[in-house]
Parts: C-alpha cells; sequence; structure tokens
C-alpha cells in the first residue's frame, strides 16, 4: 500500500486502530466504554459498553481474523448467562450494534 500524500507505505490496520475506532464512535453516541480486564480469566471480551441500561461486551480482531478457541468459550459462556457478547474485526458491524 502507498500513501498519495507522504508517498510512504502505509502500514496495515492493527486491532488496536479498530478497538480506538469503536470506542470513539461509541462514545460520541452516549455510550460509556472501558477496556474489560479480567485478572485470571483468559479469553475474555476487550471492551464493556453500558448506556441507558444496556450492557454489551465486545471482542475486536484484526480484519479476517476470528477469536480463539478460549475467546469463543468464554464468550459463549457470558451469553448463557444472558450477558450481550460479540466480536467484530470491522468497525462498520460494530457501529450496527452500538447505534
Amino acid at each position: 500500500m502507498k500513501s498519495d500524500y507522504w508517498d510512504k507505505p502505509l502500514k496495515p490496520r492493527i486491532e488496536i486502530h479498530e478497538e480506538t475506532d469503536i470506542v470513539a464512535y461509541a462514545e460520541k453516541r452516549g455510550w460509556w466504554a472501558h477496556k474489560f480486564v479480567t485478572p485470571g480469566l483468559v479469553g475474555a471480551p476487550d471492551r464493556i459498553f453500558i448506556r441507558r441500561g444496556r450492557v454489551v461486551f465486545i471482542e475486536v480482531k484484526k480484519f479476517g481474523e476470528k477469536p480463539r478457541a478460549t475467546q469463543r468459550i468464554v464468550m459463549a459462556n457470558m451469553e448463557a448467562h444472558g450477558a450481550e457478547v460479540y466480536w467484530f474485526d470491522n468497525v462498520a458491524d460494530a457501529m450496527e450494534v452500538l447505534r
């Protein structure tokens, strides 16, 4: 990939770029967005979003990647207990959930 402006190669987007864009979008729409940290639990989603009583957990992956087996197990367990859990590899799909 080349940038027309700087004539330097562009770095491919990585997971943190997607996550940052999703958080910025959500916060503009009134969501409280925070890193979801769970010491001792491997595979928990990256972020928690809360707005008007709705709680959403989101795992962000690099484009084309899918959650690891441990992440799928944790997310399925959370869903079995009533949590709203998603994973995305692009900003557009996350925007649909966080409208």
